[in-house]
């Protein structure tokens, strides 16, 4: 597990997937990659009190992003059509 904390305002977190079927859990205050390679064991990278947190799929598997809020939210998905 890797967890990182934001110590400043403008802080930006980034974040990239596995060959394997990821999984990404976001709130409006923390992202979590869980990462599930095709060979090793899975990883899971929190990024607490960023600004933003980007995270990047990188080929490979299915990716998941999942969570939202009772407020406006927003997910970009480039390259491939989110579903």
């Amino acid at each position: 597990m890797i967890l990182s904390n934001a110590i400043a305002s403008g802080d930006l977190a980034f974040m990239c997937g596995s060959d394997g079927d990821d999984v990404l859990n976001a709130n409006p205050t923390s992202g979590m990659f869980t990462l599930n390679p095709t060979s090793g064991g899975q990883v899971v990278n929190t990024a607490t009190a960023f600004d933003q947190v980007y995270s990047y799929a990188s080929g490979g598997g299915t990716d998941t992003a999942i969570r939202g809020t009772a407020g406006a939210d927003s997910f970009i998905s480039t390259i491939k059509p989110a579903s």
